[in-house]
């Protein structure tokens, strides 16, 4: 097996590899994998998985039935499909926001983690806001700790989706549910993602999708035709879901934090930060369930060693550093909990020679 890391350059240039057991996997498994994804009736629209940088797989399907094109099925529903190779992520958005976060860090327009509310929106800031929500940190937001509602509470208000200014939604109209930084809690919002999109706008003077074309996707080699982040109506891109792109993307936001950050020898992530990012800050239990998070990304649960950005309708990036593998999914739902695990363990993981 090749043990050399591949960088992939633009997209049009990466290709599949002849097979999957050039880089020490089992391409008649993998072929069983979407035998079973279609005799189980998975609503999957797209896999793509890559070991140490080369491109083993790039399907897409429709109706749990592989498609002979590299694009996705323009049968599918507006909300997931913009494009030939553009899906919705949903709430994986969050996870690429944590990395934006860590950049900021790393190009000096941050100073730390520390860093509160109100010295990004002081001069927005109004005397009815909830006194205490200028003290959340930056890292509160991160890790889910800042007391801020989520949506399927009775209180959050009624507002339409995506909002028009999500700023205002959370520091005006968005309740606290418990005092910010209060230890062992953790509750899922998306106004702390967005208001880290804000923080990232306010301090670099650019959009969040500017601040990540010249920072991060122009390094990965990224293409604009790649990728759609919608923005509210100041101009503030969603930090918590909505960013759209094509499978490709996916896999080259995997292989960065797979490589600690790095890309083909340049540090575009500090490789503390990303540590920090994908190692447990959170672990809460109940009953025989149990969740593990970061910064804003979710780690996974054994036998599986690694982490995931998650959203909702099975959009997800699996990166399992033991096997140097990131694989990509999108989906339109109807996905059994265990079954995105099951795939990753009957039919990859297991065939992943040293």
């Amino acid at each position: 097996m090749k043990d050399k890391i591949f960088w992939p350059s633009n997209s049009s240039e990466w290709t599949e590899v002849a097979s999957s057991e050039e880089q020490g996997l089992d391409s008649d498994k993998i072929t069983e994998m979407f035998e079973f994804i279609e005799k189980n009736s998975y609503n999957i629209h797209s896999v793509i998985i890559v070991r140490n940088g080369y491109l083993l797989t790039e399907e897409y399907l429709y109706n749990s039935q592989l498609l002979e094109a590299k694009a996705y099925s323009d049968l599918l529903p507006p909300k997931a499909y913009t494009g030939p190779i553009f899906h919705d992520q949903a709430s994986a958005t969050k996870s690429l926001t944590s990395i934006l976060i860590g950049i900021a860090l790393q190009e000096g327009f941050l100073d730390n983690l520390s860093q509160t509310l109100y010295e990004f929106f002081a001069d927005i800031w109004d005397p009815s806001f909830d006194e205490r929500k200028k003290n959340i940190t930056i890292e509160q937001l991160l890790t889910m700790n800042s007391g801020l509602i989520g949506e399927w509470y009775p209180n959050y208000p009624r507002v339409d989706y995506p909002p028009a200014d999500c700023i205002k939604l959370a520091l005006d109209d968005v309740p606290l549910g418990y005092t910010p930084g209060e230890a062992g809690k953790w509750e899922y919002s998306n106004e702390g993602p967005n208001l880290l999109s804000g923080i990232i706008a306010n301090v670099t003077g650019k959009s969040t999708e500017e601040f990540a074309r010249e920072y991060l996707f122009t390094p990965l080699g990224i293409l604009e035709e790649e990728y759609h982040w919608p923005h509210d109506d100041k101009g503030i891109n969603y930090g918590a879901y909505a960013f759209h792109c094509s499978p490709k993307v996916q896999a080259k936001l995997g292989i960065l934090c797979l490589n600690n950050g790095t890309w083909d020898g340049t540090q575009i992530v500090g490789k503390d930060y990303m540590k920090d990012a994908t190692t447990v800050k959170t672990s809460l239990s109940k009953g025989e369930k149990s969740m593990e998070y970061g910064y804003l990304f979710f780690m996974m649960d054994s036998p599986l060693e690694g982490y995931y950005m998650a959203g909702s309708g099975g959009q997800c990036i699996y990166v399992m550093p033991e096997y140097n593998i990131t694989v990509g999914f999108t989906a339109g739902g109807k996905i059994p909990k265990e079954g995105y695990e099951k795939l990753l363990l009957d039919y990859i993981v297991p065939f992943a020679k040293p």
